[in-house]
């Protein structure tokens, strides 16, 4: 008997072919339409066009404190995470970063995809040095949250006023996890 368990990877990414751009703009536009609290600062979903979503990740790629994470399912991409590095000039945070702009395809979901963005960002900045991994997330966005509390995110705050989801205001939630002793 075949084993038909899809295949699962996360990646590094510092470029992308246009078969990735366009599984990574799909994948993100079909998240922002399914899944509350995501948009990638696109507020109106119904107006973001595959274009402006092309040049969002082209520009991502140019940061070098950012870092792109991309998963994959039977070889497509379907979701990402970011991890933004502190800068060579900031000396007293750099043993922290931030995730941002986590999310996975409603398609992708329950094969344990999520998991590994997560674990595959957590071994990328400890081998950097980065100890302290911190981030914010929507209220809205209760899958995200319980990803990352059974990841041992702790939570340490409420911002009841934090952004604008479904043109109503809504609190954000701070979590952090010490990765390795300071």
């Amino acid at each position: 008997m075949k084993n038909t368990s899809p295949k699962i990877e996360a990646m590094v990414v510092k470029s992308l072919n246009s078969i990735d751009m366009e599984d990574l703009c799909d994948s993100t536009m079909e998240t922002m339409k399914t899944t509350t609290g995501f948009n990638i600062g696109n507020q109106r979903i119904q107006h973001v066009k595959k274009a402006n979503l092309m040049s969002y990740w082209e520009g991502v790629l140019l940061i070098p404190e950012r870092m792109l994470i991309v998963g994959k399912l039977d070889g497509t991409i379907a979701g990402s995470i970011q991890v933004i590095t502190p800068s060579s000039s900031n000396q007293t945070s750099k043993f922290a970063c931030a995730i941002d702009n986590y999310f996975l395809a409603p398609w992708a979901r329950g094969y344990k995809l999520s998991d590994l963005l997560i674990e595959t960002a957590e071994k990328e900045v400890i081998n950097l040095g980065i100890s302290v991994v911190k981030l914010s997330v929507r209220e809205t966005r209760t899958a995200a949250i319980k990803v990352f509390e059974r990841h041992n995110y702790i939570k340490w705050g409420v911002l009841p006023k934090y952004e604008i989801d479904q043109d109503k205001i809504v609190a954000g939630y701070f979590y952090y996890k010490e990765l390795m002793p300071i």
